[in-house]
């Protein structure tokens, strides 16, 4: 996340007294190995949605809006799911975000993902750019999962 008074990337510190602040929410409390230098691993949700179509939201929608209209089938993640080569898949990420007007956030996937050739991105409510969170965001966030060269399982 960035600082708009001040250009750049907030350290550890700063995520830790955000999630203090509960501006960085989850029902579960931040587990301590999700706190990177300079950045925050987040949690899959529950259930994964598998979609007709990717989309953006744009600045009158929200997630749940498109969801309705693209969606095909719900998967449970609390066990062990396969994810279908080539289909695409929205799950809602545990931490919700109440950024104060003077950040916004930045998503980027794990190398981990690039090595399985899985691509990710974080869609938000209201929003026409994957993997952007606007300044004084408050809502929930979700990643699109696609697996591009074999089916993964998620647990």
């Amino acid at each position: 996340m960035k600082n708009e008074s001040r250009p750049g990337v907030l350290p550890v510190q700063h995520l830790r007294e955000l999630a203090a602040s509960r501006r960085i929410d989850a029902p579960m409390p931040l587990r301590e190995h999700q706190y990177q230098p300079a950045s925050l691993d987040l949690r899959l949700g529950a259930a994964a949605r598998r979609l007709q179509a990717s989309f953006l939201c744009g600045p009158a929608a929200t997630v749940a809006d498109k969801l309705a209209e693209l969606e095909m089938a719900r998967l449970d993640l609390r066990r062990p799911t396969i994810l279908e080569r080539d289909c695409i898949y929205l799950v809602q990420l545990r931490e919700r975000l109440y950024l104060p007007e003077t950040l916004r956030g930045k998503a980027n996937p794990k190398s981990t993902t690039g090595r399985l050739d899985v691509f990710t991105r974080v869609v938000t409510d209201r929003s026409d750019a994957f993997d952007r969170i606007a300044t004084g965001y408050e809502g929930p966030l979700w990643i699109e999962i696609v697996p591009r060269t074999f089916p993964i399982i998620v647990r």
